[in-house]
């Protein structure tokens, strides 16, 4: 059975909880600075669409049955996991992500944001999720994390 997601989460650098408001919205302040701006979820959705047509409207690899828990990493406009949320009613699904702006405002019960830096070591318990999704986010880990990053997606 799946553990509290909250269980064992660690207080996130205050720079990536500063907010700035934009037309009455807010949004984090780390993000807008950095050039994320709010066509981004629009260009993440089309991405994602593109993959689902390059495997065949695919979401494992390999094939995984019974799934009960999944993590994603870097989920960004979460269509992956909401994907896999609908798909899979009975399974929670975990996303990380270093920003929450372009989570969806319509999200199935079963898919739970979470706002975290990939970049830090996993405070999940090991043996947490039945499989871990990680995808273009390459260019989001820092060079020196890579290791202890495969390490923490693997356990």
């Amino acid at each position: 059975m799946f553990r509290d997601p909250q269980a064992g989460t660690t207080t996130l650098d205050s720079q990536y909880i500063r907010l700035t408001t934009i037309h009455g919205r807010d949004f984090q302040r780390y993000s807008i600075e950095r050039s994320i701006h709010l066509q981004e979820a629009d260009r993440l959705e089309s991405q994602h669409q593109m993959l689902n047509i390059v495997f065949d409207d695919r979401l494992f690899f390999p094939p995984v049955t019974g799934v009960r828990s999944v993590l994603d990493c870097g989920y960004g406009a979460a269509s992956w996991a909401v994907e896999v949320a609908e798909k899979h009613p009975s399974c929670t699904v975990v996303g990380v992500d270093i920003s929450l702006h372009m989570k969806p405002d319509d999200m199935p019960e079963n898919f739970i944001p979470q706002l975290d830096d990939i970049n830090h070591a996993f405070t999940f318990d090991a043996n947490s999720f039945d499989f871990v999704h990680s995808r273009l986010v390459g260019g989001g880990i820092n060079r020196g994390r890579w290791p202890a990053y495969l390490r923490d997606i693997k356990k």
